[in-house]
Order: structure tokens, then C-alpha cells, then sequence
């Protein structure tokens, strides 16, 4: 959704508005996410390998997405 009001404001010259709709919104948003996953897998009770897997992938998935 912030991409897509990204790509309108800077096609309308607004490209600072853009870069703070682009990331200033989504990037708390992915970096929470990230923080929900970490803290979920502390307590899940199954395969600790499986719980570390997705500590990491969501540290990754949120890097990219904040990057892109």
C-alpha cells in the first residue's frame, strides 16, 4: 500500500513526500512484524530448528523489504 502511494506522489513531483511514505511508514511496520515473529518463536513449543528458521527469515524478509 506505502508503495503505491510512493509511486503516485513522486509521479505528481512530490518525491519527498514519497520517501516518507514510502519508508517511514512501512519500515516501523516491517521491523515490528519482525519483532512479533522473534518474540513468537521464543514460546513455540516445537522444533527448536524450525523456530531459529524463522527468527532468521523474518530478520531477512523485514531487511529486504526495508531495503527495496
Amino acid at each position: 500500500m506505502t508503495t503505491a502511494f510512493n509511486l503516485v506522489l513522486v509521479t505528481r513531483d512530490l518525491p519527498i513526500t514519497g520517501l516518507i511514505v514510502g519508508y517511514a511508514i512501512s519500515v516501523p511496520y516491517n521491523l515490528l512484524a519482525m519483532i512479533g515473529v522473534w518474540r513468537a518463536s521464543e514460546v513455540h513449543e516445537g522444533d527448536p530448528g524450525v523456530a531459529t528458521g524463522m527468527r532468521w527469515l523474518a530478520v531477512i524478509i523485514a531487511a529486504v523489504l526495508c531495503v527495496t
